[in-house]
């Protein structure tokens, strides 16, 4: 029998023939399963355990930035138009008074005191406050990173933001401006950290996987926005100093203690990481774009980057953007109380 005729079993009878499209399958099976070990290599693996810390910094950004605009809504005082209160500004007294309403009856107010009697100037100030210098220092993220490595500059600035945030009760019970000059602070630090991210992506990413780890990176942002809601309102309802106190000391707590994780566990290049495997870091360093470690550094060409229309393009389309989205996180807590008299702890 030749070798391309179909050899019998012992038993003399021919091995059964595949169903058509079993092989196909089989393709598949193989192919989704190489996917599936390369998903699992790619989650515990050191890149993307680099992305998920700068995640969750770009994350502490904007929680640090945005979390004074529901603790507002908890400090001060405010109006509300048919009697309720707010649970969540305390147990003082209120003061009640009355207007006409348009049929010539009278509608009951109520004025909720609360611990600090600001006004809407004020309060505008305080909400504004973190962006008064925060769009200047992304300048400085080259120069900071030149002196002191990326890694240190990420860490001692958010640091600086964590500690700073801890003081907000403390900085509002003296005085509201300094309240603000802490505000100012904390975003200006904040404005260091997702510029200074963009460098670990140089450093960490495989061609291949940069746009992943970036997308990762920077997905933080969405997440921030989400955490500063339905905690902060539970926060608010605790019978303690008034709860608002806790939403500033936990968040600070926070990003302290991820300071610490990044601390010990980064690095700004993966040829100075004490953990990463062998076989890690040689992919890294094969697959990633030419980054000569060895090269002097060249000052940025600031002159074309100022003069160039892209970037006064996209300068333009982030300015409309954030105009928008910060107008609304910042004053959507405080409007909602106000106009349509939502409790702040009803957010949870």
């Amino acid at each position: 029998m030749s070798r391309t005729q179909v050899k019998e079993s012992d038993d003399g009878q021919s091995p059964p023939k595949q169903k058509p499209g079993t092989s196909r399958q089989m393709s598949v099976l193989s192919t989704l399963s190489m996917a599936s070990k390369t998903v699992c290599h790619r989650a515990t693996s050191w890149r993307y355990r680099m992305a998920l810390m700068l995640h969750l910094a770009s994350a502490i950004v904007i929680l640090l930035r945005m979390n004074i605009s529901l603790a507002l809504v908890c400090m001060t005082r405010h109006t509300l138009s048919n009697g309720s209160t707010d649970g969540s500004q305390g147990s003082d007294d209120l003061a009640n008074s009355s207007s006409p309403d348009s049929a010539g009856g009278n509608t009951s107010v109520t004025a909720v005191s609360a611990e600090f009697d600001w006004d809407s100037s004020i309060q505008g100030l305080i909400f504004s406050s973190g962006g008064f210098i925060s769009f200047l220092f992304p300048i400085f993220a080259d120069p900071l990173c030149r002196l002191m490595g990326s890694k240190l500059v990420m860490t001692s600035f958010t640091l600086l933001a964590g500690v700073l945030t801890i003081l907000n009760p403390l900085a509002a019970g003296m005085s509201p401006y300094f309240l603000i000059v802490l505000r100012v602070f904390i975003g200006a630090a904040g404005g260091l950290v997702l510029p200074v991210s963009t460098g670990f992506f140089s450093w960490w990413s495989p061609e291949s996987e940069k746009v992943t780890i970036a997308s990762l990176t920077y997905a933080g942002i969405n997440v921030g926005n989400i955490l500063v809601g339905a905690p902060s309102g539970y926060m608010c309802s605790i019978p303690i100093a008034n709860g608002w106190p806790f939403i500033f000391y936990v968040h600070g707590a926070f990003t302290i203690l991820w300071c610490v994780v990044w601390h010990f566990c980064a690095s700004e290049k993966p040829e100075d990481h004490p953990f990463i495997s062998e076989e890690e870091k040689t992919y890294i360093i094969r697959t990633r774009l030419a980054m000569d470690v060895s090269q002097k550094t060249t000052a940025p060409p600031y002159l074309a980057i100022v003069t160039s229309k892209p970037v006064w393009a996209f300068l333009l389309v982030m300015i409309s953007h954030s105009f928008a989205t910060m107008i609304i996180f910042s004053y959507m807590p405080k409007y909602i109380a106000t106009v349509f008299e939502f409790n702040s702890s009803r957010s949870v």
